[in-house]
C-alpha cells in the first residue's frame, strides 16, 4: 500500500492512499477564487464539464446564500488557473447536455433557465413551481428535455418532479398532496434519454425511487420504499444498474427495479459525521467517484473525503481524504473523455484531478 502526502497551502492537506498499482490520481490544478481575487472563500454548491471537457462551469455560493455566480474555467489553459469568464446569473444547479448545444441552471425558488453554450444567451426561462425549493436538475443528452427534482409543502406548490421540454410543453407533473411535503433528493437521465430516474420522498408513500418514460411521461416502475434520504443518483451507460447516495451507497438492478442483494455499502462506517453527497460514473471505465461531506451543520465544516470504487469488482481503488476549515465535497464531475475529475465544495476551490486513461 502507498501513502503519498500532498500538501495545498497551509490550512488543507489531501492524504492520497493508492490501494491498487493500476489506480492512479494527480492533482492537476486548484482553481481557487479567494486567491485570485483576493476574497474571502465562497461555498462551490455545483460543477460540470461542457460536452467536449474544454470547460468546466461551476456556482459559487455568496456568503450565507444558497444561490451563487457562474464561472467558466477553461481547462485548455492547465497548469494555469486564472479564471476569466463570469455569468452574473444566482443559480443554485447546473448541467451540460451532451452534444455542446445547451446548459441548464436552476434558481432555489422554482424556476430553470436554459443557456446556449456557446455565447452564454438566455435561451428559455420555465416557471417548474410556485415557491418550492429546486433540489436537483438534469438534462437529457440530446438537450431537449429537462427534468427537475423540487421540495413542496402546504406553503408553497405541491410538484415535486417536472419533466418538460425545452422550448415546449411540459411531459409530466408528479404532484403531492399530502402533508407535511413531497421531496426530491435526486434526477438522472438513462444514456439513451428514454428515461429519467426520480429519488425522492412522498408523505404518503415514503422514500422511492420513480422511473418515468420521457416521451409520455408515464410512469415505468418504483423501485422499492426505504428510509434514508438520496443526495445524488446516477445510472451506468448500460442502463442496467441505478446508484444512490445516502449515508452508503444503494444499488439498484434498474431493469427490475430492485435492490442488489449486497446493495448497501456504507463505505466509512468509522466517520460517523459523514455521509455519501455525491456520485458520478466515469464514462469509459467502471469507476464510480463517490463525494463525502460533513452532515453536521449547514456550513459543513469538518473533513472530507473522495474515493474512487471499481463498481464491476466492488472494490476501493483510492480515497483520498481532505482536512482543515470548510472542507466536504458537494460535487463533482468526470469530464466526458474521462481524463479529468473536477471537485467542488465547502472549501471555495474546483480541484481537478488527472484519470488514466484506458489500459
Amino acid at each position: 500500500m502507498l501513502f503519498l502526502i500532498i500538501s495545498i497551502g497551509v490550512e488543507y492537506q489531501l492524504q492520497v492512499i493508492s490501494i491498487d498499482n493500476s489506480a492512479r490520481l494527480q492533482l492537476v490544478a486548484t482553481i481557487d477564487l479567494a486567491q485570485q481575487f483576493d476574497r474571502e472563500a465562497q461555498t462551490i454548491i455545483d460543477l460540470d464539464f461542457n460536452h467536449d471537457g474544454s470547460v468546466v462551469a461551476f456556482i459559487e455560493a455568496r456568503s450565507g446564500d444558497q444561490n451563487g455566480n457562474i464561472w467558466f474555467f477553461e481547462t485548455s489553459t492547465l497548469p494555469a488557473t486564472q479564471v476569466e469568464q463570469q455569468l452574473e446569473f444566482q443559480g443554485t444547479r447546473l448541467e451540460y447536455d451532451d452534444i455542446g448545444e445547451r446548459f441548464v441552471v436552476s434558481v432555489l425558488l422554482g424556476t430553470i433557465t436554459v443557456f446556449d453554450a456557446d455565447t452564454l444567451e438566455v435561451v428559455e426561462t420555465q416557471r417548474v413551481s410556485e415557491g418550492g425549493g429546486i433540489r436537483s436538475i438534469s438534462i437529457s443528452p440530446d438537450g431537449n428535455i429537462v427534468a427537475v427534482g423540487t421540495s413542496s409543502s402546504t406553503n408553497y406548490s405541491p410538484e415535486i418532479f417536472y419533466l418538460a421540454q425545452i422550448q415546449g410543453e411540459p411531459i409530466v407533473r408528479v404532484t403531492t398532496q399530502s402533508e407535511p411535503y413531497g421531496m426530491n433528493y435526486g434526477t438522472a437521465f438513462f444514456p439513451l434519454g428514454d428515461r429519467a430516474v426520480y429519488a425522492g420522498y412522498y408523505a404518503d408513500q415514503g422514500d422511492s425511487i420513480w422511473v418515468f418514460d420521457t416521451q409520455s411521461g408515464q410512469q415505468i416502475s418504483m423501485c422499492g420504499q426505504y428510509r434514508p434520504f438520496t443526495d445524488d443518483i446516477v445510472v451506468t451507460e448500460d442502463g442496467n444498474v441505478i446508484y444512490s447516495a445516502e449515508d452508503g451507497i444503494r444499488v439498484w438492478d434498474a431493469r427490475d427495479c430492485n435492490i442488489h442483494p449486497d446493495s448497501w455499502h456504507v463505505l466509512r462506517p468509522a466517520v460517523e459525521n459523514l455521509e455519501v453527497f455525491a456520485l458520478d460514473l466515469h464514462p469509459t471505465q467502471p469507476i464510480l467517484a463517490i463525494g463525502y461531506r460533513n452532515k453536521n451543520g449547514a456550513d459543513f465544516r469538518g473533513s472530507g473525503f473522495l474515493e474512487l470504487w471499481d463498481f464491476s469488482r466492488e472494490e476501493l481503488l483510492l480515497a483520498v481524504e481532505y482536512s482543515g476549515d470548510y472542507t466536504g465535497i458537494l460535487s463533482l464531475a468526470f469530464s466526458p473523455d474521462g481524463t479529468l475529475l473536477a471537485t467542488g465544495g465547502a472549501d471555495g476551490t474546483v480541484r481537478l484531478w488527472g484519470i488514466p486513461a484506458d489500459e
